[in-house]
């Protein structure tokens, strides 16, 4: 897996640590979050169009936040949710009738004087990518700290691990560490677990350890 340097990378499967870490640095590098009100949002199509909002400053100088992004589906979601537009029908009307879609975001926007939190990814030509459109007091926690925190986690744990293979998507990171001391361990550690995010039961989890957030 290689990441682009002419647009931001979102996803990956069967990645190397060392490709994951590449890509959540390249992301890292290309992050804008903004919060702004939403007088200064709107949507031209089909595509997130911010002003009004002050520039930041990041490790490559100041960087310009003001332009159109286009929406993933995670932020369509997030847009569904904040202006109670049921997620279905927005993200068909990204697909069938984009000129609808703005007049659905941008009616509603008017109608509120809340400020949210808006996730974003900048190209290298402006613009970019809003990855997330979320409430004005969401806490963020970025996929590289928690990665950093979890591989020093075991590095302090003094067991020899593995690292098997790495997904990113829009919504989740997985890390999936092969441990053979552990195993030998785990039907007794994870007796009674059962995962928040598939539901399975330790025992058919297969005692693989998988980080997401």
């Amino acid at each position: 897996m290689t990441t682009s340097s002419s647009a931001p990378v979102l996803t990956t499967r069967n990645a190397t640590l060392a490709d994951l870490a590449a890509l959540l640095r390249d992301q890292q590098s290309r992050k804008l979050d903004m919060v702004a009100p939403a007088t200064a949002l709107r949507s031209a199509g089909a595509r997130l169009v911010i002003g009004q909002t002050e520039p930041q400053l990041t490790a490559d100088g100041v960087t310009m936040t003001t332009g159109a992004y286009t929406p993933t589906e995670v932020c369509d979601d997030g847009l569904a949710d904040k202006l109670n537009i049921p997620a279905a029908y927005l993200r068909r009307l990204r697909a069938e009738h984009p000129g609808l879609y703005d007049a659905n975001v941008n009616g509603w926007l008017a109608r509120t004087t809340k400020s949210y939190l808006v996730r974003c990814l900048r190209g290298d030509s402006g613009g970019g990518i809003a990855r997330a459109f979320l409430s004005a007091s969401f806490k963020m926690i970025d996929h590289l700290n928690v990665l950093m925190a979890a591989l020093d986690g075991l590095r302090q744990a003094g067991v020899p691990a593995g690292i098997d293979g790495c997904d990113l998507t829009p919504r989740r990171m997985y890390v999936r560490v092969v441990s053979p001391a552990i195993r030998s361990l785990a039907p007794g550690l994870l007796a009674g677990y059962r995962s928040p995010f598939t539901g399975q039961s330790g025992a058919d989890n297969r005692w693989s350890s998988r980080a997401g957030c």
